[in-house]
């Protein structure tokens, strides 16, 4: 199962350590289901309630890339075909268990994109341009240069 086209997980979301499930900033800390939910801190599941949690909520628990949130809160697509329809998905969610291998970075699943899943989702990244790094780069030599000028004054 996987190959090439998601193994781009296995660098961002790795882990030495097994996460906790307490929102805040706790180091190390994930949205999964640990006998309580992560969310409410409760055992019980209502359909009311949305488990997800926003980007950055765990607020001490950047990788080693600085991303946040990659393990738990949703199985997240990737590119990898698994089967025929099946398409890849990695590191868990919100109502799986953990913090076993359900949570490490290469821990995989599939599923076929044709249904509703309230625990799957897509992380949304992009990389710049190398046109717009060089202008991200140039403004910022302006910047400094404008800068010492004005320092100088």
């Amino acid at each position: 199962m996987g190959g090439p086209a998601d193994n781009y997980w296995l660098y961002p979301t790795q882990s030495d350590s097994a996460p906790g499930n307490v929102i805040g900033s706790g180091v190390n800390q994930a949205n999964y289901y640990a006998g309580d939910y992560s969310v409410t801190q409760s055992s019980n599941y209502s359909s009311s309630q949305n488990y997800l949690t926003d980007r950055g909520a765990f607020s001490s628990s950047a990788s080693f890339y600085g991303t946040f949130d990659q393990g738990g809160n949703a199985w997240e697509w990737n590119d990898a075909v698994i089967s025929g329809s099946y398409r890849g998905l990695r590191v868990g969610s919100w109502a799986g268990p953990g913090p076993n291998s359900n949570l490490q970075s290469s821990n995989r699943n599939s599923l076929t994109p044709d249904g509703l899943h309230s625990d799957v989702g897509f992380r949304v990244a992009s990389i710049p341009e190398p046109s717009t790094v060089g202008l991200i780069v140039l403004a910022g030599a302006g910047w400094l240069v404008w800068k010492r000028r004005n320092a100088a004054l």
